[in-house]
C-alpha cells in the first residue's frame, strides 16, 4: 500500500492481530518494497508507534507470519506534531511561542 505525507507527522500502524510482520519502505519495486525498510517490526495485537516521518511517498508491506489468521483490524494514525513549548501540558510551556515565530535550538 502505498501513501503520500504532505507533512513531518507523528505517525502509528494499528493492528488489532499478533504476528504480522510490518515494514514501511521509501521506495517499491513492483508489488514489493525495495530494501532496505525505513523501519520493520512486528505486529503484538496493539498499535505501534513508528516515529517521526518527513513528507514523502511511503510504501507499507505488511505480512502474515502465522497462516490461517486472516482477520486483522488495520489502521494508520497521523498525529502532528507539537513542540514542548507549545505543548500545553509540558514543563516548558509558554504562551507567546507560535508555529510562526518558533526557532528551535541547533543540537550538534
Amino acid at each position: 500500500m502505498g501513501f503520500d505525507l504532505g507533512e513531518t507527522t507523528l505517525f502509528s500502524i494499528n493492528l488489532n492481530q499478533a504476528g504480522f510482520h510490518c515494514a514501511i519502505f521509501e521506495f517499491c519495486d513492483g508489488e514489493l518494497g525495495s530494501p532496505p525498510p525505513l523501519y520493520s517490526f512486528m505486529s503484538n495485537g496493539n498499535g505501534q508507534e513508528v516515529g517521526i516521518v518527513t513528507e514523502g511517498i511511503y510504501y507499507l508491506e505488511i505480512t502474515n507470519t502465522r497462516p490461517g489468521r486472516l482477520d486483522f483490524d488495520f489502521s494508520i494514525a497521523l498525529n502532528d506534531i507539537v513542540y514542548g513549548c507549545m505543548n500545553d501540558d509540558a514543563q516548558n510551556y509558554n504562551t507567546a511561542v507560535s508555529y510562526t515565530h518558533l526557532t528551535l535550538p541547533t543540537i550538534l
